[in-house]
């Protein structure tokens, strides 16, 4: 019975030293597979870049340190959406496949006559990555696919962030300042000057400055460095139109002097700047709180005038 005891625990042992042998074995090709790049690329020398959903295709160009969308009048790209999406592009990884087949491309939509998004990565003329974004395989993960590699892969990756429309990829705050020193409106004239805003004294000023309201004039400003266009147009409203408003404005700043014109056209909303030819479409929230803006609303009544305006004279007939 001994004997029989002892051959049996040496059996188990054997059993369990194949058993981790073959555990180990195998979690090693695994985890050298979970740590291959799925694209290879430096995003540094990237040069081009193309993306489509099979409609609709737009192209970004690299032009200096900036991207550019030559379909829109090489206006500027969204910079920081881009390079933070080539981060997400550089950093995945191959993984266990889904499926290796190439019926399982129609499926998942990772095939190339039927895909979400195609993404090409250009160096010059060099295509130095490609690759199919399909179904969606989770919460913001799709299925994609190398191109020139059956395998499809499941990774944290959302076509919807790789819109293949040129307005999509418009930076909408190029017309944004970022420091403010000086705001010339239709009716008034302000400067920064510690501790606050200030009304800037005109030749011709025969009263005193009124007070102003510093919270009206810091709106304004932050209107002006945060200012989101909607998009380019190709339309230019007529601005002889009845009914049609204009309001100049233009800002001075450490960085330049720039002309602003504000547009109402019959109920639609545009902005312009003297550094471009471009119009664009505007939000009626900020035309408002940019355009709306005039010398009454940035005049703060002293409370002793306040008061007068809310007392009857004694002796005085309202009537």
């Amino acid at each position: 019975m001994t004997k029989l005891q002892t051959w049996l625990s040496g059996l188990l042992l054997a059993q369990l030293l194949i058993a981790a042998a073959l555990f180990w074995g195998g979690l090693k090709p695994r985890q050298e597979n979970q740590g291959l790049a799925l694209l290879s690329f430096n995003a540094e020398q990237l040069e081009r870049i193309l993306i489509s959903d099979g409609e609709h295709s737009v192209t970004l160009t690299k032009s200096g340190d900036d991207w550019r969308i030559p379909a829109l009048q090489k206006l500027p790209a969204d910079a920081d959406k881009l390079e933070s999406l080539l981060d997400k592009l550089h950093d995945l990884k191959s993984g266990w496949p889904v499926a290796t087949t190439t019926s399982s491309h129609q499926r998942f939509e990772v095939a190339e006559d039927k895909f979400q998004r195609r993404l090409q990565l250009y160096q010059g003329d060099t295509l130095a990555g490609e690759l199919y974004i399909g179904t969606a395989s989770g919460f913001r993960q799709s299925h994609i696919r190398r191109a020139g590699d059956n395998a499809v892969y499941s990774a944290k990756l959302n076509s919807f962030d790789w819109p293949a429309k040129k307005q999509d990829w418009l930076d909408k705050s190029l017309l944004a300042v970022s420091k403010i020193k000086r705001i010339k409106g239709p009716d008034y004239q302000l400067k920064q000057q510690e501790p606050g805003w200030h009304f800037m004294a005109t030749e011709d000023a025969e009263d005193p400055a009124p007070e102003l309201n510093q919270e009206e004039a810091r709106q304004l400003a932050a209107a002006l460095r945060n200012l989101r266009v909607l998009a380019a147009t190709d339309q230019a409203p007529d601005l002889q139109a009845a009914g049609t408003d204009v309001i100049s404005l233009e800002v001075s700043g450490p960085q330049g002097h720039w002309r602003y014109r504000f547009i109402n056209a019959d109920g639609k909303y545009y902005v312009s700047r003297d550094d471009r030819e471009t119009i664009f479409t505007l939000s009626q929230f900020d035309y408002d709180r940019i355009a709306a803006i005039d010398l009454n609303q940035l005049t703060e009544a002293s409370p002793e005038a306040a008061e007068q305006s809310t007392e009857t004279p004694e002796g005085k007939d309202d009537r």
